[in-house]
């Protein structure tokens, strides 16, 4: 299915385009609203930001419609992380929420492996 917005591919079954964010409907499945709500996009954390006096944003290494990946120092572990925010408006979707929780748990196996990993 194709992005109305960016005109990337997506999967049939996408909610979110994977490139830019925007909400993908097919077209029997849009609903008309006399009311729309504004999304404040995602703000980008710059390298060197301190977060929760714990890790160190290094740079960006994803971004899609799940929100955004940063490359971060854990400073009182002294290693790298991975750090993902989703966007405010999939934090009330309870499916989204789902498929984050799902993929925290398939990190932490992969930690050590080629995603996460940078001695």
């Amino acid at each position: 299915m194709k992005c109305p917005t960016c005109g990337a591919n997506n999967l049939e079954d996408s909610r979110f385009c994977s490139k830019c964010g925007t909400p993908i409907h097919p077209s029997e499945e849009i609903l008309i609203s006399h009311t729309r709500t504004i999304l404040k996009p995602i703000e980008e954390l710059l390298p060197g930001t301190i977060l929760a006096h714990k890790y160190k944003i290094i740079e960006v290494i994803g971004r899609g419609g799940m929100g955004i990946v940063y490359k971060a120092e854990d400073l009182k572990l002294k290693r790298h992380v991975a750090l993902k925010f989703l966007p405010p408006e999939l934090m009330r979707d309870e499916e989204a929420k789902e498929r984050f929780a799902l993929e925290v748990q398939g990190a932490e196996v992969v930690r050590d492996g080629p995603y996460l990993a940078e001695k």
